[in-house]
């Protein structure tokens, strides 16, 4: 049986390793979207920048 993060919650019998990776493998993803979203917000920032001083 495959193990979701949905079950993690909900149940109480899963293996505690296979939750807990799970666990980490999503707020993993969740810090690389705010990464990404950062990024994009800091380069549009630098950009009007520069070509607002021109």
């Amino acid at each position: 049986m495959k193990t979701n993060l949905r079950s993690c919650y909900v149940t109480a019998n899963r293996p505690r390793n296979n939750c807990a990776s799970l666990l980490i493998k999503k707020m993993l993803d969740i810090m690389l979207e705010i990464s990404k979203t950062s990024l994009q917000v800091l380069g549009s920032e630098i950009f009007n920048q520069i070509t607002k001083s021109k």
